[in-house]
């Protein structure tokens, strides 16, 4: 076997009928690669590399991953002609040897390393086709070859390259695909990147303006030559160069070989240029924005611009080039003497040449009406200190002198109405200084004002001054208002007792001026209130004399209602019981007699019951009892289960709430809930089984339309319904008068006091209750006891 020539070895190796397919596993046959003393790799028609020796791996300087889709075309880390220009791996000599199916022999070029090492190579290339005719792949023998021998025209081409890759501009060149193919050191040292970041790499990465690199491309490819092409490009810290680009093509026999192109950076140059073009802008808007007039004039004082603001003012639009130093038809002096144009402050300024500031002017419009104009003109001087134009600026002062006239025609005003006044009024400033007193304090004190700012507090009591300048003082510095009282000496030397307003006041803008005090003399009032204060204080004694004596009296009535209830009860218990033992005892008693005994056994009953609701009335209305918290659900649920007998005699149904916990007198509060759903069963409707319905809410006293209700507090709200025989709405006052009873006797049993001892509890809660009713339909008590 012959190895001097490798396309004679592929095609010993590889008869062209073989095929390649990547499903094909007949690669593994090809053992005979090993023993080559080249380099040598098989590729499938995808460029794929299945098959490589290990003088290719050495070559390499790395294993290529056989077998899978980690190399293509070639194993190397990258690629270049022999005259040093990138090529990437789909455009190197084994993807042309694939796509057109023609043998490469003797092809020469650069292989780098993943250590950037480079060989010179040496490679030939011949296409495996099958039976059909079609391309299955490629096998490539390559050695490492000497540097190839340069003319003295190449040596001079390298010299020239060492001076272009550190000329001040940069350069580039790009193939016809857009691949960045080689660049100087000055262009990669203005974008930031790498040889490896940048060569190699498609323009269109760097371009900020995808369309500007195909147009671009396009006009290069149309063998059109750029000048200073302004185009954007991407730094690799993110930043963007802006930089004029000159390019034009090398072409070798109409072939595109690469371009040659010349970056300059103008960003600077550019941002300066659209600032001065911004500032230009700016100027010319700031101009036309101004809400005051704002012209110019040449040395002549002929005026050559102005803007919107100027037509307003004037009424007119002045002829450029034509009119002289102001575009007003007529200018007046602050006294009404007409001005003639060339004594107006524009040609004054021109004149002397040196701005006229503070030179107040009336103007007059063709429609007849005059303004308040304030000129600032200004003229600027060249290099020589010769006049060469003028700018001014003319501001419309004329609202601010009509509110001039009408704030001083308003403080006049206020001066008149405040020395009208017979109250004592003052004002002071947003430093706290007084500023105005007006007559009747200055008549009071006997003192004119303005005089220094420790004048008027002379006048103040030695005793009172220190607590009024505190009280003043404090609120000025939170902007409060205050009142105080104070001594203030009269002009006759007596001091008087005055009572002082404070209050800050602001403009209208929220700007704080100062204060308005007014002062009134309350000597009088304060006798009269010293007085009242005295007698008030009698009285408060005398009232708790009184209140001890009450109470006094209140404890020996409860000691005696205690003890008459209960020598009472003695004489009543023995005439029960002897009348019942009669009753029970004598069997010939006639009808008559029987009545008459039957009848004083229950009188007697009556008035035992009616002393026991007399004493717990009485001592419910005396007691002042030491308050607890009272759960009230279980109050409820304590008296339903009293009434456990009589709720299922009557088929009773009883609803509440989650009801709260209260402060009260714990059997008190539970007589008040047993007396009420007491009278809700014993009053219940013959024809329908009792519904008992207890609701709980909590309600502002001011939501409550009624006397006793404090509107600061909040209350807790019981409502007890029923559906009983109800009574006369007429009656809803008089249920809890003492003794009082809507029913007889026979019908319904009781005393007539229940509802008034729950009235009594509920004032001793500091609460209310009311009810309502309506015959046959129930009734609804509502008590209100404070939160």
């Amino acid at each position: 076997m012959k190895t001097e020539n490798l396309t004679d070895f592929s095609k010993i190796s590889l008869s062209t009928d073989v095929a390649l397919d990547a499903e094909d596993d007949s690669f593994k046959n090809y053992d005979l690669l090993e023993v080559l003393p080249w380099g040598a790799y098989i590729c499938d028609a995808a460029g794929i590399i299945r098959k490589y020796n290990q003088k290719a791996v050495e070559l390499w300087g790395q294993t290529p991953g056989a077998l899978q889709n980690e190399a293509r075309f070639s194993g190397a880390y990258r690629l270049y002609s022999a005259e040093g220009i990138y090529i990437p791996h789909h455009k190197s000599s084994v993807a042309s040897c694939l796509q057109s199916g023609i043998a490469i022999e003797d092809h020469q070029f650069y292989i780098e390393r993943p250590d950037h090492s480079q060989l010179f190579v040496q490679a030939s290339i011949t296409p495996l086709k099958n039976t059909h005719g079609d391309i299955t792949g490629a096998v490539t023998c390559f050695h490492a070859i000497g540097e190839p021998k340069r003319s003295k025209s190449e040596l001079q081409r390298q010299d020239f390259q060492d001076y272009v890759d550190n000329v001040a501009i940069g350069i580039h060149w790009v193939d016809a695909n857009g691949i960045i193919a080689w660049a100087n050191t000055t262009e990669l040292e203005m974008l930031g990147y790498t040889r490896d970041e940048y060569i190699g790499h498609h323009i269109t990465e760097f371009h900020v303006d995808n369309d500007k690199i195909t147009d671009i491309l396009n006009r290069l490819c149309n063998q059109e030559t750029l000048t200073q092409y302004e185009a954007s490009l991407r730094c690799k810290d993110g930043s963007i160069k802006i930089v004029s680009i000159n390019s034009n093509v090398l072409w070798e026999n109409g072939r595109f070989i690469h371009t040659r192109c010349f970056t300059t950076d103008i960003t600077e140059q550019k941002r300066s240029l659209l600032a001065l073009e911004e500032s230009e802008k700016r100027h010319r808007q700031l101009i036309e924005s101004l809400p005051a007039s704002v012209y110019t004039c040449d040395s002549t004082g002929v005026i050559t611009s102005f803007n919107e603001s100027s037509v307003k003012l004037w009424g007119r639009k002045p002829q450029l080039g034509t009119d002289l130093w102001c575009g007003s038809l007529k200018m007046y002096s602050l006294d009404g003497e007409l001005l003639s144009p060339d004594s107006c402050p524009m040609a004054i300024a021109l004149q002397e040449g040196k701005p006229v500031y503070g030179k107040e002017i009336v103007i007059e419009r063709p429609d007849g009406t005059r303004r308040h104009v304030l000129p600032h003109p200004t003229p600027f001087l060249d290099a020589s200190g010769k006049v060469v134009e003028a700018v001014n600026m003319l501001v419309d002062i004329t609202e601010l002198r009509n509110t001039e006239l009408a704030l001083q025609i308003s403080e006049d005003r206020f001066r008149q109405a405040a020395d009208s006044t017979p109250v004592l009024f003052w004002m002071a400033e947003s430093n706290g200084n007084r500023s105005f007193f007006n007559r009747a304090w200055q008549e009071f004190t006997g003192k004119i004002y303005p005089a220094t700012e420790s004048d008027w507090k002379r006048s103040i009591h030695t005793q009172d001054i220190s607590q009024y300048l505190m009280i003043y003082s404090r609120a000025f510095d939170k902007r409060e208002e205050y009142k105080i009282e104070y001594r203030l000496r009269r002009n006759d030397g007596i001091y008087r007792w005055i009572l002082e307003h404070g209050i800050p006041w602001y403009t209208s803008d929220g700007t704080f001026e100062g204060y308005l005090g007014s002062c009134v003399d309350i000597e009088e009032k304060k006798m009269m209130t010293d007085a009242l204060e005295k007698e008030v204080e009698k009285r408060t004694r005398q009232l708790k004399q009184a209140n001890h004596k009450l109470q006094r009296y209140n404890e020996q009535l409860e000691q005696f209602t205690y003890a008459a209830s209960h020598d009472m009860k003695e004489p009543l218990r023995k005439i029960f019981f002897f009348n019942n033992y009669l009753y029970e005892s004598l069997k010939d008693l006639k009808p008559k007699e029987k009545d008459f005994l039957e009848r004083s056994v229950t009188a007697t009953k009556r008035m035992q019951i009616l002393i026991d609701d007399l004493l717990v009335y009485a001592t419910t209305a005396s007691t002042i009892p030491n308050l607890e918290w009272v759960s009230l659900d279980k109050v409820v649920k304590d008296v339903v289960d009293a009434h456990e007998v009589t709720i299922e005699d009557k088929n009773a149904h009883i609803k509440f709430d989650v009801l709260p916990e209260i402060l009260g007198v714990p059997f008190q509060i539970n007589q008040l809930f047993d007396n009420i759903i007491g009278n809700a069963l014993k009053y219940s409707h013959q024809q329908r089984a009792p519904h008992i319905v207890i609701s709980y809410e909590s309600i502002p006293g001011s939501a409550l339309d009624m006397d006793e209700a404090d509107v600061h507090t909040l209350y807790h709200k019981i409502t007890i319904t029923d559906n009983g025989i109800g009574f006369k709405p007429e009656y809803a006052t008089q249920v809890f008068n003492l003794f009082h009873r809507l029913h007889g006797r026979s019908e319904y049993s009781g005393s007539g006091i229940g509802l008034a001892i729950c009235k009594k509890i509920i004032q001793n809660h500091q609460g209310f209750i009311t009810a309502t009713g309506r015959v046959n339909e129930g009734a609804s008590f509502e008590i209100y006891l404070p939160r």
